[in-house]
């Protein structure tokens, strides 16, 4: 009992650790500075926020199934939950914004966005807070897949470590140039993207409506498409089961991507994902500081998921890094 407790929590900090990295990430594109969400002793705060944004991405998944008239009702405890969370979530947010616009040498996406006067205070406010929020779950769990899939894939992931170390080396820094040239990596990362996607469905809603598939769509009317089936539709993709990093480098002779609406894992258009690319070179960096100083392999046999906010594993794999020679 007590070796499984420890597995557990071992577990569960890893899981943390995935989302304080995210954290980390964000925080120098939001605010051009480190807010210690990785140091060994946080600064007051960091936790809490963490976990507050946890619990929003947890809870706005049970509350979005009731009517708001019975959330405030007969579910008072989890709009409770929710706001608290949320309030948080915000009150944290804010605060690091306002240290940003004090500073005004700051190079920082809220100062780039103020600078341009195309929103109201307010909206930059509201805005980054849902950046911070909407960034929570999703490129954390991107990551829970992408390792899952090394561990349990070893070829894969010598592959990929080879790439690393062809391009990278053990030691060098690492730059945007140098990450555009991890492709088989790359292709890699979208693969578990079309496998297992965060956001796992995504909706729009038709202003003037129209026909698809034969179908008349009335005006007003919200469309889904389910990205989890279409990235493993074998109509769109070749062996959709297989994990294919070819699939996506333009040169490989393995190139079977034809439709480029067929993978939208950060949405399309006006509202697709703004943090796209801090996402994936988010995950870029996460696997070549991973990947060329450890081997990686896990005890968790299998991946369940549930859907919150966005696909997650119900549980944290156990991660083991064996360090390299």
């Amino acid at each position: 009992m007590g070796g499984e407790r420890k597995y557990t929590e071992t577990a569960y900090k890893r899981s943390i650790l995935l989302s304080s990295f995210r954290s980390a990430a964000a925080s120098v594109v939001l605010y051009s500075r480190r807010l210690g969400c990785l140091s060994r002793d946080p600064p007051p705060g960091i936790e809490e926020f963490i976990e507050s944004v946890g619990q929003v991405n947890t809870l706005i998944s049970a509350a979005r199934t009731y009517p708001l008239f019975i959330l405030k009702t007969l579910k008072r405890n989890l709009w409770t939950q929710f706001n608290e969370a949320c309030d948080k979530s915000f009150a944290f947010v804010q605060r690091e914004i306002n240290k940003s616009l004090e500073d005004p040498e700051a190079q920082s996406l809220i100062s780039h966005i103020m600078a341009g006067e195309n929103l109201t205070s307010a909206e930059m406010y509201s805005n980054v807070s849902e950046i911070t929020l909407a960034s929570g779950d999703t490129t954390s769990n991107w990551a829970h897949f992408i390792l899952w899939e090394l561990c349990h894939r070893p070829s894969l992931q010598e592959k990929v470590y080879e790439e690393i170390m062809s391009v990278v080396g053990k030691d060098e820094e690492i730059s945007y140039s140098t990450l555009d040239q991890l492709k088989y990596t790359t292709g890699f990362l979208k693969e578990i993207l079309r496998l297992h996607p965060p956001i796992y469905i995504g909706g729009r809603t038709l202003k003037h409506g129209g026909v698809i598939s034969g179908y008349q769509i009335p005006p007003q009317t919200t469309v889904a498409v389910a990205m989890y089936a279409l990235g493993r539709d074998p109509n769109v993709y070749k062996d959709p089961e297989e994990i294919k990093p070819e699939r996506w480098i333009p040169s490989s002779e393995e190139r079977d991507v034809v439709n480029p609406f067929a993978f939208v894992p950060f949405g399309w258009g006006q509202r697709s994902c703004i943090g796209r690319r801090i996402a994936m070179a988010n995950v870029q960096l996460l696997l070549v500081e991973l990947l060329r100083r450890f081997q990686l392999t896990s005890e968790t046999k299998e991946l369940h998921l549930e859907s919150r906010l966005s696909l997650s594993p119900r549980h944290p794999i156990h991660l083991k890094l064996t360090p390299r020679k």
